[in-house]
């Protein structure tokens, strides 16, 4: 048996190892219970704009699903945003996609920041003002399973999560399977994400916000113009059910975006567009929230 063949049965088996420890992080937190708020963010403003859906079509997005499409050529991205208006908090990202044959390498950098936090002790004083900021690192490949149209892939990860003096580390696994058949007008996706472990902060372990999400996608053609409508459902280990809905309209170099999720009622209709022309690629997008403002991002690469 050789190496190609042998991957799909090793990636079924770690996703036994790690799914007690997803069962056990969705019963265990209360809502908002989870460190790491880093890694329930959407890394790439393609999923801002459609409010996370897409992991039936994630395409090269290895955070949204893990089981990336073949590429033939390397792509390099960078990435800049900002948390919601009323945070006041930056994010940046980037990232590296490699192919091999039918095979994908992926790596993925990914920081967020907030400055000048106002303190309060438990008596609602004023203690003054903090910091905070997250880090992650991923890595991973997707690859053929053996069953046409069929991708499996994971990702592993490792950060650190700061407030004021207190800092957590953290390690964790993602896995993903996508699914088209040939000249399908359907394509089906699955993931786990955030699979793992933290270390204390302060006098608080801090547990990790798995993430179970299935999705569809539809590729329906008018002329010159490709509508994808997209439809998941999304479970958050420390929120309430959700279902995120996404529409893509392709024309040419062109990519209009917009999504809305079902089930959480704070949150508005996101946006975006993206542009890819001899090797460049543009992506801007972003997510609205009814209290806390806009959350807009943009990411620039190239294709090699």
């Amino acid at each position: 048996m050789n190496c190609s063949s042998r991957l799909p049965y090793a990636l079924t088996l770690l996703l036994g190892g790690f799914i007690s420890s997803t069962c056990a992080a969705w019963y265990d937190l209360p809502d908002g219970g989870s460190g790491f708020k880093l890694l329930k963010l959407d890394a790439s403003p393609r999923a801002l704009a459609l409010s996370g859906a897409g992991v039936g079509n994630a395409r090269e997005d290895p955070i949204q699903n893990a089981a990336t499409d073949s590429v033939e050529k390397t792509t390099l991205a960078a990435g800049y945003g900002s948390t919601y208006s009323r945070l006041e908090g930056s994010l940046q990202q980037a990232s590296w996609i490699v192919p091999s044959g039918s095979w994908t390498w992926n790596a993925l950098a990914r920081f967020e920041g907030f400055s000048d936090l106002p303190g309060r002790d438990e008596e609602d004083r004023r203690t003054g003002t903090y910091s905070a900021s997250s880090w992650a690192l991923d890595a991973g490949l997707a690859l053929p399973t053996g069953i046409q149209g069929l991708r499996a892939g994971v990702t592993l990860g490792a950060g650190m999560d700061g407030v004021s003096d207190a800092l957590s580390w953290a390690g964790w696994m993602s896995l993903g399977a996508s699914y088209r058949p040939i000249d399908a007008r359907w394509s089906i996706g699955a993931t786990l994400r955030n699979l793992g472990v933290g270390t204390t902060s302060g006098d608080h372990r801090e547990d990790l916000p798995a993430i179970f999400q299935t999705g569809a996608a539809w590729h329906q053609t008018l002329g010159n113009w490709t509508l994808v409508p997209i439809a998941d459902l999304k479970i958050v280990a420390d929120e309430d059910l959700q279902f995120p809905l996404g529409l893509e309209v392709n024309w040419n170099i062109l990519s209009l975006r917009t999504g809305f999720v079902v089930g959480r009622s704070e949150f508005l209709p996101s946006m975006g567009l993206g542009m890819e022309w001899d090797g460049w690629i543009l992506d801007a997008g972003t997510s609205w929230h009814q209290a806390l403002g806009f959350a807009p991002a943009a990411r620039l690469g190239i294709r090699i």
